[in-house]
């Protein structure tokens, strides 16, 4: 594996040569003996338990009954040139779920030993079973030899000394069914543009296992001829899909090539259906990207197991934004606590009567906001409230919150009112695009 990894290293730095152009040329000491590459994680991280709100007080049960919990936490790791330790050279991030499950406890674990892995996987570019990254000692390798070819060898200007690789993950359903997580990794080595995939993982949160597609059928043989049947109609018939596959698919080989999808990794199950989707490139150019084939539930009733298939909820209820000094009774249940910002202000997203599928993002603004980063997961919260410590600017909000409340979804953007300072949850209906 490490020499495949070197390979595909190697042709990437030769991607980076095409790329338009710096430093000025700097004059070369000798150089120095090669630093030992750090030592890779030996253990997947511990679960984190959950975060004890101000105060101290335990958080209640009732509050969380049934309910699923994913915080995600992002790790930094900037490198700078070998010769002057001035100049970025290299971008290396990752972001790291951890799921809390306060009725299940050995559930969590299990799901948590399977991101551990994840996360060690893509930090040392080892291979354990489930996929691998490049790796944060492959990069900076990859980014000390691109910084001092372009000092030494060339004549560039402004060569493209900054490479990235990052990896980021998004809940795409979590309704105490199924916890789907989406892992997205990104990284730029010079050229033209960058490259990324995706990967998916569905869990039983009541078992704390993975959902392969021999477990969420029992006729797995059955399903996966029926999925292999769908995805060639939907191939052949969908007008899109045939455009972003045009020339790339061999017609009689249509059945082995789309029955190759059918991977673990390559699938998921989110609020509306399944999803089997291709690599980059598989099936398609650059330009067009992943290609994605969505079977709806309908579809797919008495060939997966019916615990898999969202439950029908007329349960509803709204969110309302305090500030903690309007907390003051202590009757409130407080199930989390979120730290966005370190030096941010206390307040609080109280939840009155049932919301599901509550999720609060980073957003920003151009044009239009679109979201950054997902912070926060919970399956439903009945009249409680999730603590909060973030900053409110006094311009652009930069938190959506999100929920379903009878089925239907609903976000909200964080702001306070320029008058007297109120905090409001902005319908994002209200907003409308400047420009």
């Amino acid at each position: 594996m490490k020499k495949f990894v070197s390979v595909v290293l190697a042709l990437l730095l030769c991607t980076s040569l095409c790329a338009c152009a710096g430093v000025s040329h700097l004059e070369l000491p000798p150089l120095p003996t090669a630093a030992p590459a750090e030592p890779a994680p030996t253990e997947a991280p511990a679960a984190t338990k959950a975060p004890v709100p101000e105060g101290g007080e335990k958080v209640p049960a009732e509050g969380l009954k049934g309910s699923v919990i994913v915080s995600v936490r992002k790790t930094e790791k900037d490198a700078y040139d070998p010769l002057t330790h001035d100049i970025l050279i290299l971008r290396f991030s990752y972001e790291t779920p951890t799921v809390i499950i306060e009725e299940n406890p050995a559930a969590a674990d299990k799901i948590n030993e399977f991101i551990g892995m994840q996360e060690e996987s893509f930090y040392t570019g080892e291979d354990y079973g489930e996929g691998y990254g490049v790796g944060y000692n492959n990069m900076l390798t990859l980014a000390e030899d691109n910084f001092i070819y372009y000092v030494s060898e060339t004549d560039m200007e402004n060569p493209p000394l900054e490479l990235s690789c990052a990896q980021s993950v998004s809940v795409l359903r979590n309704d105490g069914r199924v916890l789907t997580l989406a892992y997205n990794e990104s990284s730029y080595t010079g050229g033209a543009h960058g490259s990324y995939s995706e990967r998916t993982y569905c869990f039983d949160p009541a078992t704390g296992e993975q959902l392969t597609l021999d477990k969420i059928s029992d006729d797995a043989a059955g399903l996966r001829a029926f999925l292999n049947e769908k995805l060639v109609e939907i191939a052949q018939t969908d007008a899109y899909i045939r455009e972003q596959t045009d020339g790339f698919i061999d017609p009689g080989a249509i059945d082995q090539t789309l029955g190759a999808l059918l991977r673990e990794g390559s699938w998921y199950l989110d609020y509306d259906g399944m999803v089997v989707f291709s690599d980059l490139y598989e099936i398609s150019s650059y330009a067009a990207g992943i290609v994605s084939f969505r079977i709806p539930y309908s579809e797919l009733e008495g060939r997966i197991n019916s615990r898999y298939i969202p439950a029908a909820s007329g349960a509803s209820g709204s969110f309302r934004a305090l500030y903690a000094e309007e907390m003051t009774d202590g009757s409130t249940q407080i199930v989390d606590m979120l730290k966005v910002f370190e030096d941010g202000q206390t307040v609080y997203l109280e939840a009155e009567g049932t919301v599901e599928d509550v999720r609060i993002s980073t957003v920003s603004y151009s044009a239009y906001f679109y979201d950054i980063a997902q912070l926060w997961s919970c399956s439903g919260m009945k009249d409680s409230a999730l603590q909060l410590i973030t900053v409110i600017p006094d311009g652009m909000p930069n938190l959506k919150i999100s929920w379903r409340s009878a089925g239907v979804e609903q976000a909200c953007y964080l702001t306070q009112s320029g008058e007297d300072g109120s905090l409001i949850l902005m319908p994002v209906g209200d907003v409308e695009a400047v420009g």
